[in-house]
Formats: C-alpha cells, sequence, structure tokens
C-alpha cells in the first residue's frame, strides 16, 4: 500500500472519484437561436479599439513611469 493513503485517510476518497468514468456534461437550454446577423465593420473596429486599448493602456503606462519605477 502507498504511503500517502495511510498517513491521510482522505486521500482515499479523491483516489475513488478519479477513477469513476467521467460522465457527459449537461447542456445548457438557450432561450433563443444564435443571431444569424453578421458583424458590421463598425462593430468590429469599435470591438478591436477596446480590445487593445484593454491591453495595451497598463503597458504603456508601466513604460511611460519605468523610471520612476526604478528609482524606488
Amino acid at each position: 500500500m502507498p504511503l500517502l493513503p495511510r498517513l491521510c485517510p482522505v486521500c482515499r476518497h479523491y483516489r475513488r472519484v478519479a477513477l469513476l468514468a467521467p460522465q457527459p456534461a449537461p447542456r445548457f437550454a438557450h432561450s433563443e437561436p444564435p443571431s444569424q446577423r453578421p458583424v458590421s465593420a463598425g462593430e468590429m473596429a469599435v470591438g478591436l479599439v477596446l480590445l487593445f486599448t484593454t491591453f495595451l493602456t497598463p503597458a504603456l503606462y508601466v513604460l511611460c513611469n519605468i523610471k520612476n519605477f526604478r528609482k524606488n
């Protein structure tokens, strides 16, 4: 018998759970079918601007204040 289950009886439970066969996940019931309307160019531009702004603003802040960060 391995040493860990003897030292920690709680681990025996997890070992049994891991040996169970995986069950299929339940499917979500959607109230509406997916939208069939294609995304317009304006919507795509707004989405890309927001995406890049979200990720690049903190990086820009750090790069602009790198001298202050190095002093501290």
